[in-house]
């Protein structure tokens, strides 16, 4: 119930400040505050761009310019790491642990045609070349479907996600 409240909080103070389907990078460490970003992300309805915590910040900054973020949301760590590096970021930066606004910008960006991308990760591709690939809420929804068929998932069970989903680097 913690979880689901403090999920509804933060995506209630996004919806006042993002518009739907905007691009949000989350950049910080496996942990419930990783955990209530990424759900906030999802039901503001917003797009989540995870990357992993110790990615350098050219690669950050690489990341947040490619994927069209309009936020990046962090905690203390991260936004030490931010203020220490002097980072030029095109996007708002929110401090997750105390909910302060560090940097806003009036950047809009808006996906063309009848778009529900979930979540951007990075792939290296085959030309070795890094691309960015969207996943919709029913491209997550069909992989949850077909593990739950696989492994005969019912209802009444519970799971838990072990791997981080957040982006390696940007070159």
């Amino acid at each position: 119930a913690e979880l689901y409240e403090r999920s509804n909080a933060l995506a209630d103070m996004l919806r006042k400040i993002l518009k739907q389907r905007a691009s949000v990078a989350v950049w910080m460490p496996n942990g419930i505050s990783y955990v209530v970003s990424y759900f906030a992300v999802q039901i503001a309805e917003c797009v989540c761009v995870p990357i992993l915590p110790q990615t350098p910040i050219s690669d950050l900054e690489n990341a947040v310019l490619q994927c069209d973020c309009i936020m990046l949301m962090t905690d203390n760590t991260g936004t030490q790491r931010l203020m220490k590096s002097g980072a030029k970021l095109t996007c708002s930066v929110l401090n997750v642990e105390n909910y302060t606004l560090l940097q806003t910008t009036n950047h809009e960006v808006h996906f063309e045609g009848d778009c529900d991308v979930a979540v951007m990760l990075r792939t290296s591709g085959t030309t070795g070349n890094t691309k960015i690939v969207m996943l919709t809420h029913d491209n997550l929804l069909s992989n949850v479907r077909a593990i739950c068929e696989a492994y005969h998932i019912e209802p009444r069970d519970r799971t838990l996600v072990l791997l981080p989903l957040q982006l390696p680097r940007f070159y």
